[in-house]
């Protein structure tokens, strides 16, 4: 795993400067520790820090070449397919002078030119500078699990694996995009392509990037939407019962464990105790003949403690575990969390992921995690059960709202008021499952509406990606949405940045493409016949799993913040949420924000998660806009 970094200058107005891709490179240096490298050509650049994982003692090189040296390529990831790969290209007479999978993607670009993407199962993001026509080629892989950030300014383009990286550019204006706040405090993270910077842009999972003289052109070369029963997939027409369907994903689901156990450095799990990372850590035991390094977190506080059902797991496989106790001391590190992330992120989550992280570092490189399942599998509840507002068609769609928002009001406890849900149309139900937007009623914290998106993003707005899943079931549009969505936009990248904060690579078996082609495929009728988050998988893996574990309902992993923020942590949250300090921030209402801070210390409402989401604004707005 690495980072990489890359300038070019558009109609070959200037040459890539390599002190400034030098300190590009330098502020990513966790992400590749072990060795570094700059290379320029006519209006090109990239920069390279590498974290060894495969051909550790061999390549010398960081920034690799092809055999008349016209190409040059920095490398971001894993490519899991790339032993079979290789042998094509061998016999296509490519002579190969390293063991790295950057070397093969390298000599695919030869054969393929912009296509090689769509041969590639794998975590990546990488950029080839071409000799032959100063032309630069950049790729993400097709889920979002490797970042990629873009930014264009006074005549040139800038890309890099992390934003901070970009604002070590001269000149490059800082400031907050509007647009991005609102969606943050709408979902809690900014989606794609949009970034908390006005400028700076995430390229989209799934798509590559031309650059030329004359421009980028980015193009879409992996389509979620058209993989549901594609015609042209290796698994079309092969589901065609439960069973088949239960058998196929036992075997791709093994088979992606073992190909990403390919490293040579020590390797480890990340064991929360749920249902994903127990197949991933039950796999990895049968595959092995060494005891597993497994790395689980917990609280003090029973009610979130999840570290009896991880033990379960060690103990049934033996492997080799640790494990750290998370306390409110740990989140006074939130403002280093928050410079990892680069951007406010209110997922609470990224506090363990962090400290997790840092404890796996001490024995391992590699960590394999268990993202994707839920997303894949049917692993949130809701996601089955249709919308009753569907069938209240008759009822003016007014009415239907001014009774969810009346329900939603009801005192009852955070979590518990989903119900109010089924009274909503489709639509309406599932952005308000995607952005949560009814947890509670709270003051309005924004001074303005949201302006509208500019027509070059409407692509990637909520209404569009739901206008594409037209003609699915309810069950297969939550799946495009949340993987199209969510997946990229949270739960990868606060994995990518936490595990690559201690120079520790991730790596997320069930969202191997072999393993995403296949739950695409999947009638959706089979995917949860008895109204079981995660049927299939959990079927599918019934024999390698503990019973408290197979028949244990899906539990979000969450911190004690409720009491937290209100006693423990309340100070940090009053330095940082005083009204001076919200004053100073022109994005926000403070009078309303501190409503929210009080309301909740007081025990009037349970606002945490709003609470959460104005410090990690706050501290971000701190760090890099002040």
């Amino acid at each position: 795993m690495c980072g990489i970094a890359g300038i070019y200058h558009y109609h070959n107005q200037l040459n890539a400067q390599p002190e400034i891709l030098e300190a590009m490179a330098n502020e990513i240096k966790h992400r590749g520790p072990n060795n570094s490298g700059v290379f320029t050509h006519g209006p090109g650049g990239l920069a390279y820090r590498r974290l060894s994982i495969i051909d550790t003692k061999e390549q010398d090189q960081p920034i690799l070449t092809n055999e008349d040296q016209t190409l040059r390529i920095s490398f971001n990831g894993e490519i899991y397919n790339f032993p079979e790969l290789k042998e094509e290209l061998l016999a296509k007479g490519h002579r190969f002078y390293t063991g790295t999978d950057t070397e093969m993607v390298l000599h695919l670009y030869e054969e393929k030119g912009i296509d090689c993407v769509k041969r590639l199962n794998g975590i990546f993001a990488f950029a080839i500078l071409d000799l032959r026509d100063n032309s630069m080629f950049v790729a993400r892989d097709q889920m979002g699990i490797k970042p990629l950030y873009y930014t264009e300014f006074d005549n040139k383009i800038a890309f890099a694996s992390e934003i901070k990286s970009l604002l070590t550019l001269p000149n490059l204006p800082r400031h907050v995009d509007p647009y991005a706040m609102n969606l943050y405090f709408k979902y809690r993270f900014v989606p794609d392509p949009l970034t908390m910077f006005d400028g700076i842009y995430k390229l989209p999972p799934g798509h590559c990037m031309k650059i030329s003289e004359n421009g980028k052109k980015i193009v879409k070369y992996y389509d979620l939407r058209s993989r549901f029963y594609a015609s042209d997939s290796r698994y079309a027409g092969k589901i065609k019962s439960e069973a088949e369907a239960i058998s196929l994903i036992r075997e791709v689901v093994k088979d992606a464990v073992k190909r990403q156990l390919l490293a040579d450095v020590p390797l480890g799990a990340f064991l929360s105790g749920g249902l994903d990372s127990s197949i991933v850590v039950g796999i990895m035991s049968q595959l092995g003949s060494d005891p597993v390094k497994t790395f689980s977190i917990g609280f003090s506080e029973n009610e979130y403690d999840e570290l009896s059902f991880a033990k379960q797991i060690g103990q049934r496989y033996g492997t080799d575990h640790h494990e750290i106790i998370l306390s409110p001391d740990h989140v006074k590190s939130l403002p280093e969390i928050l410079w990892h992330l680069d951007e406010p992120l209110a997922d609470p989550a990224a506090v363990p992921v962090f400290f997790l992280s840092q404890l796996a570092r001490k024995d391992v490189t590699v960590v394999l995690t268990g993202e994707g399942g839920d997303e894949l599998f049917a692993g949130y509840k809701e996601d089955f059960q249709y919308p009753l507002g569907s069938l209240l068609k008759p009822m003016p769609g007014a009415t239907r709202s001014a009774l969810a928002i009346a329900f939603a009001e009801l005192p009852i406890q955070r979590g518990k008021a989903r119900g109010y849900r089924s009274l909503l149309s489709e639509k309406q139900r599932a952005e308000h499952i995607l952005t949560d937007v009814f947890r509670f009623q709270q003051p309005p914290i924004l001074p303005h509406s949201a302006p509208d998106a500019s027509d070059e993003f409407s692509t990637y707005s909520f209404d569009s990606f739901w206008n594409k899943a037209n003609g699915l079931s309810w069950l297969d549009k939550m799946m495009y949405l949340e993987t199209s969505i969510w997946l990229s936009g949270d739960p990868l990248m606060k994995v990518d940045k936490m595990t690559m904060a201690q120079s520790l690579e991730a790596r997320v078996p069930l969202l191997d493409m072999e393993v995403v082609e296949l739950a695409f495929q999947i009638p959706s009728d089979y995917k949860n016949p008895q109204g079981v988050e995660k049927y299939l998988l959990r079927q599918a893996f019934k024999d390698i799993l503990p019973t408290d574990i197979f028949e244990r309902k899906k539990s979000a992993f969450e911190l004690p913040l409720k009491s937290w923020l209100a006693h423990e942590l309340k100070d940090m949250v009053n330095e940082h949420l005083s009204i001076d300090r919200l004053n100073a921030s022109p994005y926000l209402d403070a009078t309303m924000a501190r409503k929210v801070v009080d309301d909740h210390q007081q025990d009037r409402k349970n606002y945490a998660y709003e609470v959460w989401a104005l410090l990690c604004f706050q501290l971000w707005y701190q760090r890099w806009m002040t």
